[in-house]
């Protein structure tokens, strides 16, 4: 009950709330200012407070005033509501399981207090060393909180239980097993990698070992605190430099973010696997106007890219592929040719779907690559990106404009509605009009082919006079 007054009393208060970061002037019943999501230059977004929602009549994004804040600061609804009862100076809001994830959270942030002081002492040496071989400096180390676990088997756990914290606890992220009657702890001779939310909060860990026994990496379990597929390694450190560049620079592993944000890339991310989830995506959609996939030069490296696709199209995240050398990752490529060279390959990035469009090309025939389109289109929900990946297909792999798409059963009167659809969108909103700069569509119909591509090419005349400028 509580819980759904709050939730009212917010809604009530909407103006107040969008108002922390919008300049908001009252226009009728109304508040207009400036909309955040967009570049916008005339006030575009409008703020009910009677009904407790906006609008934004240039971009079309809308919603209450916690889907602002999901969007303009990339959180979770439960961390929205939280956020709006900050802003409010309200008690926060009931959740479940809230004292076992607090505890989870202290048990965390007292083990990364342990391990980071574990690693700058006597014991930490193995893993001061394996640093200093990666080229990892002090200062990027301490500012990622990494730690050391040494080979000890209990005394990570005696130091955790002089602080209250029982093994079951422990075990909860991972740092603990039962072997019998006995507690062990599971991340000996590792070097570890603190992973926090994006306010900084330590949630699991990544050890990464340091002698050549046992698997190369592990992480802590799901537990109510962590979870794999909703957090990004390095986010809270890199916040600030993800709202200033307008992208985000996505790589494979921890030591490729700490090498980059070392080099200065510090608006660098990365998933805790091998592909970007949708919860990830969506993190970063409200933060960048891209994300840009810097994945190993290899092959396994090459295959997780097209991982992605799917994910970013039911997002509508603008994602860019790096494809990096063969025999480079994001760390050793910096490290051999400095920042400013890996900067204008990521200045050269196409786009994920040219990517997957090329990689089928050039690995099948003409027939078995356009079958791989069509199965990939079929799983696209929204019809403007399923039309519009046709017809990038039909240019790339050379098949007669608007066959792929009767193929799959949208026929010509469906085809010309959907062109009208996006030849509106092009024209109305600006997301998608720098979502398809460079990118050729090949309408069928002529007056709707020429309105799209004469704002397009404007889009582009204009991005260069910018740079003159």
């Amino acid at each position: 009950m509580r819980d759904a007054q709050l939730r009212q009393t917010i809604q009530e208060r909407a103006v107040e709330i969008i108002g922390a970061f919008v300049c908001l002037k009252a226009h009728g019943k109304n508040h207009v200012g400036i909309c955040p999501f967009h570049a916008d230059t005339h006030p575009s977004l409008s703020v009910s407070a009677e009904k407790g929602l906006f609008h934004c009549f240039g971009c079309g994004v809308g919603g209450d005033s916690l889907t602002f804040l999901m969007r303009r600061k990339g959180l979770t609804f439960p961390e929205a509501l939280e956020e709006a009862t900050r802003l409010l100076g309200l008690p926060p809001p009931l959740r479940p399981h809230e004292a076992e994830t607090a505890r989870l959270a202290h048990v965390a942030e007292c083990a990364t207090q342990l391990l980071a002081r574990c690693l700058w002492h006597t014991e930490g040496e193995p893993g001061r060393r394996y640093l200093q071989t990666r080229g990892i400096h002090e200062h990027t180390a301490r500012t990622f909180r990494l730690g050391y676990h040494p080979e000890h088997p209990t005394a990570l756990l005696r130091a955790l239980a002089a602080r209250g914290v029982t093994a079951e606890e422990a075990a909860a992220l991972g740092l603990a097993a039962r072997k019998g009657e006995q507690w062990l702890s599971c991340f000996r001779g590792r070097l570890i990698f603190p992973i926090a939310n994006s306010r900084g909060q330590v949630s699991g860990f990544g050890a990464r070992a340091v002698h050549d026994r046992g698997p190369k990496y592990v992480n802590s379990p799901d537990s109510p605190l962590f979870h794999k597929g909703h957090l990004l390694y390095g986010l809270a450190q890199a916040r600030a430099a993800l709202h200033t560049r307008g992208e985000a620079l996505v790589v494979e592993g921890y030591l490729d973010v700490l090498a980059l944000h070392q080099a200065g890339l510090t608006a660098t991310v990365s998933p805790l696997s091998t592909t970007l989830s949708p919860t990830q995506l969506t993190r970063l959609r409200p933060l960048v106007q891209r994300v840009v996939l810097l994945f190993d030069g290899d092959a396994a490296g090459q295959t997780a890219i097209t991982r992605v696709f799917l994910p970013a199209e039911e997002c509508g995240v603008p994602v860019a592929v790096v494809k990096l050398p063969p025999e480079y990752d994001p760390d050793s490529y910096v490290r051999a040719h400095g920042c400013a060279a890996l900067e204008a390959l990521v200045g050269q990035a196409s786009s994920l779907s040219e990517y997957v469009l090329h990689q089928l090309a050039t690995q099948y025939p003409q027939e078995q690559a356009g079958r791989a389109v069509l199965a990939l289109a079929e799983r696209i929900s929204h019809p403007v990106r399923q039309l519009t990946f046709l017809q990038q297909a039909e240019t790339c792999l050379q098949f007669p404009s608007g066959s792929l798409s009767e193929v799959l059963g949208l026929g010509h009167a469906a085809r010309y509605r959907l062109e009208e659809i996006l030849a509106e969108l092009v024209l109305t909103m600006p997301e998608v009009r720098a979502r398809l700069r460079g990118v050729t569509l090949p309408l069928r119909d002529p007056q709707l082919r020429a309105v799209v591509t004469r704002t397009l090419r404007q889009l582009l005349s204009d991005d260069r006079q910018e740079m003159r400028a």
